[in-house]
């Protein structure tokens, strides 16, 4: 299968040994962006609107009292948190509490609960739910964060970016789809991954530079049958191969 997305395409010629290229976002070996083009990889400036839970601990005080603890880093449109109580042998938590969040703040903060119960208090386990002011939620539970599928499509970036030979992508995908993943050259399709179908995930590509490109940046296209035709080059991010 061809894609004809050759308006999106861009093949530029790289100067010899420039790294400071700022038509790429350009990434280290470990993921973390250095700097550049933050439009590229559909890369945004946004803030992250969640709440950041750090930890979140449960402590046995005596034969009926439970001790919750957990830390926020950072709060973003808090309204604050319900903690939920649940049998260790059941699946059903119900509310036990609320705490009043923060707001908006970069600071960290401690928080304490105190549950009392009429058995044994190791016999129950528990849960936070996280809720902001418009509505939306998550739940962590002691020890660990509950994940859920990614709510959108994300893309990117690329890492290291420049890259000499291979290269790292991330890939989110909130519902089943079938994915293609392709460089162009010229009116050639070049696919790292070809109409495969993918679950719901997040997952992570290592590619090698097996086409043999050198000193040029080249576009690598996201196509998943859900996207519309108008949307056939949203997804997209530029690599910079150097020759040494």
């Amino acid at each position: 299968m061809l894609y004809l997305v050759s308006s999106c395409n861009k093949d530029d010629t790289v100067s010899n040994g420039v790294i400071e290229n700022h038509d790429i976002l350009r990434t280290d070996d470990a993921g973390h962006i250095l700097g550049g083009d933050y439009s590229d990889w559909c890369m945004h400036p946004a803030v992250d609107t969640f709440t950041t839970v750090s930890s979140f601990s449960l402590f046995i005080i005596s034969n009926n009292i439970a001790r919750l603890d957990w830390v926020t880093t950072k709060q973003y449109h808090c309204y604050g948190f319900d903690m939920e109580r649940s049998l260790k042998t059941d699946t059903m938590f119900s509310k036990i509490g609320f705490i009043t969040g923060a707001g908006t703040t970069n600071n960290a903060i401690s928080y304490v609960y105190y549950d009392t119960v009429t058995s044994n208090a190791s016999n129950y386990k528990y849960r936070l739910k996280v809720i902001d002011i418009y509505g939306n939620f998550k739940y962590v539970s002691t020890g660990i964060n509950i994940t859920y599928p990614p709510s959108n499509y994300s893309f990117g970036p690329a890492y290291p970016n420049p890259t000499l030979y291979s290269f790292k992508v991330k890939l989110e995908i909130p519902k089943a789809d079938t994915v293609s993943l392709y460089f162009l050259n010229q009116l050639d399709t070049l696919f790292v991954i070809k109409n495969e179908k993918m679950q719901t995930g997040v997952y992570e590509f290592d590619i090698s530079n097996t086409f043999y490109f050198y000193n040029v940046t080249k576009r690598l296209y996201l196509k998943c049958s859900s996207f519309s035709q108008s949307d056939s080059c949203k997804e997209y991010g530029d690599i910079e191969f150097k020759s040494n």
